[in-house]
C-alpha cells in the first residue's frame, strides 16, 4: 500500500519535470529586434557626432496631450490611452476644459525621448 500512494504522489511530480526547454513565443521577431538594435547602435558610434546627440537623449523627455470628449465611453477612452501605453506614453495627469463650448478630457502625457542607447548596458555608455 505504501508503494502505490507514493508512485500516486511522484509520478505526477516526476512527468511535471521533464525536461523541456524554454521557447519565446515568438522567437522571430525577437531575433530580428535584437538585429536591428544592433544595426542602430553600430551605426551611433562610427559618427562621434551623432553618439554625442544619442547620449544627450537619454536625459530628454518630450510631452503630449491627448483629448478626449468628456462624454467618450469607457471602452473608448481606455482604447486611446492604451494605444497611448504602447507607444510608451505614461500618462500622468488629467483635467476637465471646455474647447468650442465642448466639454473635453485632457491627458498629459510624457516618455523619455527613443534612442537605441537605452537597451545597452550602462557600463557599455559610460553612464
Amino acid at each position: 500500500m505504501n508503494k502505490v500512494f507514493f508512485l500516486g504522489i511522484l509520478l505526477p511530480i516526476f512527468t511535471a519535470c521533464e525536461d523541456r526547454q524554454f521557447q519565446p513565443a515568438d522567437i522571430k521577431g525577437v531575433e530580428s529586434q535584437l538585429e536591428e538594435l544592433s544595426r542602430s547602435v553600430k551605426g551611433i558610434f562610427a559618427d562621434t557626432e551623432v553618439s554625442v546627440e544619442e547620449l544627450k537623449k537619454l536625459r530628454q523627455i518630450e510631452y503630449d496631450i491627448i483629448k478626449l470628449p468628456l462624454n467618450a465611453s469607457p471602452e473608448e477612452m481606455s482604447k486611446t490611452l492604451t494605444t497611448a501605453g504602447q507607444d510608451r506614453w505614461d500618462c500622468f495627469q488629467a483635467e476637465k476644459t471646455q474647447e468650442d463650448n465642448k466639454p473635453m478630457l485632457l491627458f498629459f502625457c510624457k516618455r523619455p525621448v527613443g534612442t537605441p542607447l537605452r537597451y545597452l548596458p550602462s557600463s557599455l555608455i559610460g553612464r
